[in-house]
């Protein structure tokens, strides 16, 4: 999400841009609320972990404020099904390398009152969170939308 967020606000692309803002915030905010990062010893890693996913919060944002960039119609819906694709390809991942990339396989370590349950459905209520988060940034942008294309003439 870095990477696209960072290559979106050098190249201005607008697909980056679409992806990084609604689905590249919900989870970075997450990450800030409850990290699951042990690091003793290696404070610079805790470092670069806060960093990185404010980072990906700031972009997007500084993409929508100052370089005036707007999701298009339906953006959500493709946002979430690319995500949705990339999730199940890192899974596959995850199965043939042994790892835990995105918590796919395992619940993070961390005490979380939407990280209760069993594997896969901890994992339900974490994807039902991030594409509510989605959807309600998506709103955000109709709903100024909608009310910048009112006139103030009459009051």
């Amino acid at each position: 999400m870095q990477i696209m967020a960072g290559y979106g606000a050098v190249k201005r692309s607008q697909f980056c841009f679409e992806f990084c803002i609604l689905l590249g915030i919900t989870g970075p905010l997450q990450a800030f609320v409850s990290p699951a990062v042990v690091c003793k010893g290696q404070e610079y890693l805790m470092i670069e972990y806060f960093i990185a996913h404010g980072l990906t919060i700031i972009i997007p944002l500084f993409m929508a404020v100052c370089m005036k960039f707007e999701p298009r119609k339906n953006s959500v819906w493709k946002s979430i099904l690319l995500m949705q694709a990339i999730v199940t390809c890192v899974y596959f991942i995850n199965i043939y390398l042994g790892s835990n990339y995105m918590y796919l396989i395992k619940k993070p370590p961390i005490d979380h009152p939407l990280n209760v349950g069993v594997w896969p459905f901890y994992l339900v209520k974490w994807h039902l969170l991030f594409y509510a988060g989605a959807i309600g940034i998506y709103l955000i942008f109709v709903c100024k939308s909608i009310l910048g294309n009112k006139t103030t003439d009459r009051i």
